[in-house]
Parts: structure tokens; sequence; C-alpha cells
């Protein structure tokens, strides 16, 4: 639910732009019922009697298992743990999940919740990874695990491997933070110096049958970078993450027990991470399913749209790069329609998903939906009202949770009479205090789901 409507929706100066901006909320608010974790997970879980049928593809019959474990980690993991419980009920034996917030109220009864913190792990995480890994190697071939995992999933089941403590892998993710790596390359290093990602978590698993279910925020969905792909065979290796900490600078800047390790491994003296060809992932225990990604919010955005009278452009659920360079992209589209009604007449919205990291120069707080939308103002015109929204309701590190901005040329102007510059907030990193300052922030709070980024340009 997004907080501060009326507020956010009387910034608009002209009776058009709150139209557009009423219209974009009204996008949101479906997109966030689209993507709620609970329906997800019951829509793909569907028992009849002792048979469990997932996702309409895998069938399960239930009666073959001794103890039924459900185990997960992310923002999203709640919600999707509750569903498996309600479908379940009794036949779940146990379980455990790390998320990032205690629930309101915490309504699972067989499945223990772990809070933990997000995006720097930290020693809760830890325990609560600890103690995932206890279940999985008691596990056996009479056991059933279902694991649960989102977006978070990676920093929320931190296990460090043998010779590197947590605050060094803290530290490893403060450097990532301040860098433009995407998150498959920071998964990449954070599969090789973690003690259950990379396939680990299946491993412990073996061989016990393990179905793992994935609302992810990770572009293409590729399994083994999911959440580190804890249940996916690992095609990366040591010498891989050596290179990706070289590429971004921060080699030498790593705790030297890291450096260590990943070369210590890159000579074959650490076992490396499971691959495709282990025996673990040659047997079929192992069934992985995404019940939802950033396609799921585009696509709901793409109806809301349509809905609302808008011509709608989905232009793509992959979206890469800097949020400036984003932002200018998806703006001279909309100036494309604006003056020639092209590729799609007004009024159009045009839609985006996906991630978009900020390479930090500056030591201001914000987030990549909020940079973007800030870098939008840079190119806006009159008759666009430009959107970036952070699906699990954090866009970065700020004072206080939020899920992004809205931007038009009411707020440039708003900005101007202050005095800000947007240049100069752009240099500084500093989008949280630029909208902060003119009242166009998106707040929902964490909003218990996370398929990455949503973009959204209305043209009128």
């Amino acid at each position: 639910m997004i907080l501060h409507n009326e507020r956010i929706i009387s910034n608009g100066i002209t009776a058009q732009a709150k139209k557009a901006r009423r219209d974009c909320l009204a996008v949101l608010e479906h997109v966030l019922q689209a993507i709620d974790p609970f329906t997800l997970t019951t829509n793909n879980l569907n028992r009849r009697g002792d048979h469990l049928i997932i996702a309409d593809q895998l069938t399960l019959d239930l009666s073959r298992y001794r103890n039924i474990h459900v185990l997960g980690a992310g923002k999203a993991v709640y919600k999707m743990a509750l569903a498996v419980e309600r479908v379940l009920a009794s036949r779940v034996t146990a379980g455990w999940i790390n998320i990032p917030a205690k629930p309101e109220k915490n309504e699972l009864k067989r499945i223990k919740v772990n809070v933990a913190r997000h995006p720097t792990p930290d020693r809760a995480g830890e325990h609560g990874s600890k103690t995932i890994r206890s279940i999985l190697e008691k596990s056996d071939r009479n056991d059933l695990v279902i694991a649960v995992i989102s977006g978070g999933g990676s920093a929320l089941m931190p296990l460090p491997a043998d010779g590197v403590t947590l605050p060094e892998k803290v530290s490893l993710t403060s450097l990532f933070l301040k860098t433009a790596a995407t998150i498959h390359e920071i998964n990449v290093v954070r599969k090789h110096v973690s003690g259950i990602k990379g396939g680990q978590f299946a491993r412990y698993a073996y061989p016990a049958t393990l179905v793992a279910l994935y609302v992810s925020d990770i572009i293409d969905d590729h399994f083994d970078i999911q959440a580190s792909g804890p249940t996916a065979p690992d095609p990366s290796t040591f010498s891989d993450a050596i290179d990706i900490l070289k590429r971004h600078g921060i080699w030498r800047s790593a705790p030297s027990s890291i450096r260590t390790r990943l070369l210590t491994g890159a000579k074959g003296s650490i076992p490396e991470t499971p691959k495709s060809t282990d025996e673990v992932f040659r047997k079929g225990h192992v069934h992985n399913f995404t019940i939802a990604n950033t396609n799921t919010a585009v696509e709901a955005s793409a109806k809301a749209g349509a809905q609302l009278g808008y011509h709608v452009l989905p232009l793509t659920s992959s979206i890469q790069g800097e949020p400036r360079e984003v932002a200018k992209v998806i703006v001279s589209v909309g100036k494309q329609v604006r003056r020639y009604g092209k590729p799609l007449s007004k009024p159009a919205l045009i839609i985006a998903g996906g991630e978009t990291p900020v390479n930090v120069r500056g030591s201001g707080k914000g987030g990549r939906m909020q940079e973007l939308s800030l870098a939008g103002l840079l190119h806006i015109k009159d008759g666009m009202t430009l959107v970036g929204f952070a699906t699990d309701g954090v866009d970065g590190i700020t004072p206080k949770p939020t899920a992004g901005a809205i931007a038009d040329i009411g707020t440039r102007q708003r900005g101007h009479r202050q005095g800000l510059d947007v240049q100069k907030y752009l240099a500084d990193n500093d989008s949280y205090a630029y909208f902060h300052k003119v009242g166009d922030h998106i707040i929902t709070g964490p909003s218990g789901t996370n398929v990455a980024d949503l973009i959204l340009l209305a043209v009128y």
C-alpha cells in the first residue's frame, strides 16, 4: 500500500499532471497485488489428497516422505512460507526462515521465523543459516525439503566459508555497494566465500528431495544467480570471483582472508562449488521453480495501464545500466511519443523493469530508483510523469525506507524555487535529500516481496 497518495497527487501542477500521478500510483498498487508472495505461492501449489502438484509441472506423492521441512531466506519468504504451511498443514514437520523484518502478526505454526539484517549481513543471519544447514545435513532420502527463496536471500543467508569471518563478508558487501557491480557479479563472489550458497544448500540436502520456489529479482532468472544460487549448480569459478573484484577496483581493498581463499581455490587446493556434473544434480533430486519475476510486474503494469485508458508499451523486463543513462533512454522514448505519436500515441504508458546499479561517486543517500527519477528531471518535458519504484519498498540505504520517487515538471519547478540544483544532487548521489525536500517520495514501507525495479513513464 502506498502512503500519502493524495499529497503526491496534489503536487501535480495541472489537472493532467495530477491525473497522471494518480494513474501511476494506481498502477503500482495493482503491481503490488500481482506480486503478493502468498497468492503467488498458493497458486503454484495444488494439493490433491496425498499428491502435491507444483507449478503444474511436478507431482509429488507426499505419502513417500517421513518429514517435510520448509527452509529459506529473503524479503518475500514469510508470506511464501505461510502459503506452504497453509497448503500442507500438519504435513509440515518443521522449518526455519531468515527474513528482514518481524511480521506484524506471525501466523506460522510449524516454521520458525528468524529476523536478520539486510543488505548488510549480521550474526542473526549467520545463526539462522547454521540452523538451516544443520536441518539439511540431517535430511535423508525419505524427506522432502521445500526451499522458499526470494530477493535478499543472499544477504539474509550468510554462512562464511572456512577461514572467513562474518565481519569480513560484511566488509566485502560494503565495498560492492559503492561500485556499479551487477547482482550477478556480486553473487559470483559471494558463492565462493560462502558455506551454503552456490549449490551447497542442495549438496547438504542430498539425498532428500529438494523443491525450491523462487520469487526472483534477477534479470533472466538464472537459478545459479538468484540469492547466490543455493539450490543450483554453479558454473562460476574462484578465478571468476577474482576477476570481478579486480574489474571493479576492490581486489586490494578486500579482506586478506577472502583474497587468500579465492587464490587458494583458483589453484585447486579448495573444492569448487557444486557443478551440474555433481551427483546431487544428476540424480533428479532437485527441482527449481521461478513463480514470479520482473516480467510479472511489467505485465501487471501493462494490464493496469490499459484498464486506465493508456496505450501501453512494455519495453523490457531486462533493462540494465546506470540509472542516469536508463533515465535518458526512457525519457527519449517518451519524447518520440510526445512529438510524433510513435511508436504509440498519447496517452501512453511506457514500462520497463530490471536492475540499474548506481556507481556511487558522492557521499549522499539514495537508491537506484530515486537516482533514476532524479536524473530524469534533466530531460523530462511537460506532459510526462516518470516513476522509479523498487518493488521491495526499500530503495537503497536511506534515513527512512523509501520505495522510489515520482518526477515531472512540477517536481523540477519546486526544486528550483528552493534553490536545489539537480546536477549537484546527482553528483553527490543525494537523491533521497532532493525528493525529501520536494515531497515526491513514494513510500510503502517494506512490501514483503521483491521482483527488482519498475520504471513507468506516462506521456499525456
